[in-house]
């Protein structure tokens, strides 16, 4: 299961004579990870094209969507300006 920047696995396995055996992880990514972070990086680049594709990935709960989507229709309009 992920949320956010966490992860939490859970595992059910068969140990042999041992039994059932459960196995849970939990993680954390740092840093600036995801969708919007990589289309970020390439729109401030001038790379509007590559930030157009990435952000396409950026789900609807990211906390920076509403973000995402002004840079991504100001990203259109200077591909347009630039033809």
């Amino acid at each position: 299961m992920n949320w956010k920047r966490y992860a939490l696995d859970y595992a059910l396995a068969s140990a042999g004579e041992l039994g059932l055996t459960h196995c849970i992880s939990f993680g954390y990514r740092f840093g600036l990870v995801g969708a919007y972070y990589k289309g970020f990086k390439y729109y401030q680049r001038g790379f509007y094209d590559h930030a157009i594709y990435g952000w396409k990935k950026v789900p609807l709960d990211d906390p920076n969507y509403r973000r995402m989507l002004k840079m991504l229709n100001d990203a259109y309009q200077i591909k347009k300006w630039k033809r």
